[in-house]
């Protein structure tokens, strides 16, 4: 008996991927999370430049301000359009501020933070002191 050419290429219905509905829901999936992804980054630009500012700064003075925080130099400045073959040190790259002055700290506040519920005793204590007393 001989085989037809269709019948020696098709697979036994036993080795059919049993996690074919899985493979295709997961399929679905990244394909609707990429998709809207793309479209959550091209919308979220127009509220983010609002935020900084745009209608009264342009796109450059935003720049300049972005260049001035993250670097932490006033003198920067934000050149449009941007140089094609020079490139500056990322600000990752750039020596930190630790690297230049020694370890940062905070300055310490110079009252004595309250307690757990003692702001109502001091407030108490203080009405007590303004309060005349009637003897």
């Amino acid at each position: 008996m001989r085989r037809t050419r269709s019948a020696r290429y098709k697979l036994p219905d036993e080795s059919e991927n049993p996690f074919r509905r899985m493979h295709r829901a997961i399929y679905y999936l990244v394909v609707t999370c990429l998709f809207v992804q793309v479209i959550e980054g091209s919308l979220i630009v127009p509220f983010v430049l609002v935020y900084f500012g745009f209608p009264q700064l342009s796109l450059v003075e935003i720049c300049d301000e972005m260049y001035k925080i993250v670097y932490v130099d006033d003198s920067r400045k934000c050149e449009y359009p941007a140089p094609l073959f020079r490139y500056e040190p990322e600000p990752w790259l750039a020596p930190s501020r630790e690297e230049l002055f020694g370890p940062v700290t905070p300055p310490a506040p110079g009252f004595d933070m309250p307690g757990f519920r003692e702001v109502i005793e001091r407030r108490q204590a203080r009405e007590a002191r303004t309060t005349p007393d009637p003897s």
